[in-house]
C-alpha cells in the first residue's frame, strides 16, 4: 500500500455534508484534504494549488464535474480524478465521459470511503 502522507486531495460536491464527511474520513487516513462546493470553486482552487487527486461530483449547479475537470486538466493534466454521482441512471453515461477525461472510476453515491481511499492510495 502506498503511503498517503503528503498527498493532496480535493473533494468537490455541492452537498456540504458530503464533502465534510469525506474530508474527515480521508484526513483520518492521512490525506491532506481541501473541499470545494462547486465546479467553479474547484477550478480556482486547483489553479492555485497542486492536487494529486480529485474526487468530484458529476452533477452540480453551474459548472458540472466533467467541465471542471476539463478546465483543471488544462493546468494539471496529470491529476488523478474519481467522479461520483447520486444519479444511478447517469453512471453508465458518466463512465464513458469520465473515461474520455482520463478518470479511472465513477462511483455511485453514497460512496464507500474505503473504496475511495483505496483508489487514491493505489493511484497516487
Amino acid at each position: 500500500m502506498t503511503t498517503t502522507q503528503g498527498l493532496n486531495l480535493l473533494v468537490v460536491d455541492d452537498e456540504p455534508d458530503m464533502v465534510s464527511s469525506l474530508q474527515r474520513i480521508l484526513k483520518a487516513r492521512g490525506f491532506a484534504v481541501e473541499i470545494a462546493n462547486s465546479g467553479e470553486e474547484a477550478v480556482t482552487w486547483a489553479r492555485d494549488h497542486e492536487p494529486d487527486g480529485i474526487l468530484i461530483d458529476i452533477k452540480m449547479p453551474g459548472m458540472n464535474g466533467v467541465e471542471a475537470v476539463r478546465k483543471i486538466r488544462a493546468h494539471r493534466p496529470d491529476v488523478f480524478v474519481v467522479f461520483m454521482t447520486g444519479c444511478s441512471e447517469l453512471v453508465q453515461e458518466a463512465e464513458a465521459e469520465a473515461e474520455a477525461e482520463g478518470s479511472v472510476a465513477v462511483l455511485s453515491k453514497p460512496v464507500d470511503p474505503g473504496q475511495v481511499c483505496a483508489l487514491f492510495e493505489e493511484a497516487c
